[in-house]
């Protein structure tokens, strides 16, 4: 699919809302990710090793838990991708395999990594109006 169907998608949310599933989808992506070392110190150690950087890991209800996660998924793709190569062939147990296969798949995956880049190249306006609808007093006039 190229860009400009995917943008398109964008547009049509209003308009169909079982699109909104793929935004479901992406984010529950994530999370797993995030869930899959926040359940176990020797992956934490392999990720450590391998990354050396930590995935965020917090509410899903915060709006900066996701941004800092998807920055941190964007920024280390390929070394996550090391990462759960490794976890699959140095792992004794089978479910650690078959999420670190999963995972590995995810972020190889050209759907996932298009919408990683487009909430990458969003989180930072997003982020901004999110601090600034956060604050007490807000002057209409000084949000840009």
């Amino acid at each position: 699919m190229c860009i400009a169907t995917h943008i398109s998608s964008i547009y049509l949310l209003g308009k169909q809302p079982v699109r909104i599933s793929k935004f479901e989808y992406f984010f529950s992506n994530l999370s797993d990710i995030t869930n899959f070392f926040n359940k176990s110190p020797q992956r934490v150690a392999i990720l450590d090793e391998t990354v050396r950087k930590r995935i965020p890991h917090g509410s899903d209800t915060r709006w900066n838990f996701k941004s800092r996660t998807i920055n941190t998924v964007y920024e280390y793709r390929e070394q996550l991708i090391e990462c759960m190569g490794k976890m699959e062939s140095t792992s004794k147990q089978a479910v650690a395999i078959n999420q670190a296969g999963a995972i590995r798949r995810i972020l190889e995956d050209s759907k996932f990594v298009f919408w990683l880049t487009v909430f990458h190249n969003i989180m930072p306006h997003v982020d901004v109006l999110h601090n600034q609808l956060q604050k007490t007093r807000i002057d209409a006039a000084l949000i840009r």
